[in-house]
């Protein structure tokens, strides 16, 4: 019974399934592939995909996969941020900047 009681008053502690430290990485990392989108749009590039994404990352010096890289993509395109060509399958800057960043 010791071990139930522990696990119940352990599992109130945090709303969702990642820690505050797991969560700021993750909102750093869509700031970062934010960052290298703008970088992409400002040469000229309007839109791209995410193997864009992950060759400007290794010229950085920061690798992500590929797979990351795509969910980071869900999720600024569930911000309103970027959107995605379903006929082409690449994804582009939206015109309306006003989304809330952080």
């Amino acid at each position: 019974m010791a071990g139930i009681g522990r696990f119940w008053f352990n599992s109130g502690r945090r709303k969702s399934g990642l820690s505050e430290s797991a969560l700021s990485i993750q909102h750093r990392k869509s700031q970062l592939i934010l960052a290298i989108i703008d970088e992409l749009v400002a040469t000229g590039r309007e839109e791209f995909k995410p193997g864009d994404l992950t060759s400007r990352l290794r010229e950085r010096n920061q690798p992500m996969g590929t797979w990351e890289v795509r969910g980071l993509l869900s999720q600024l395109a569930g911000e309103g941020a970027i959107e995605i060509d379903a006929a082409s399958g690449r994804w582009r800057r939206t015109t309306d900047r006003s989304r809330k960043t952080g």
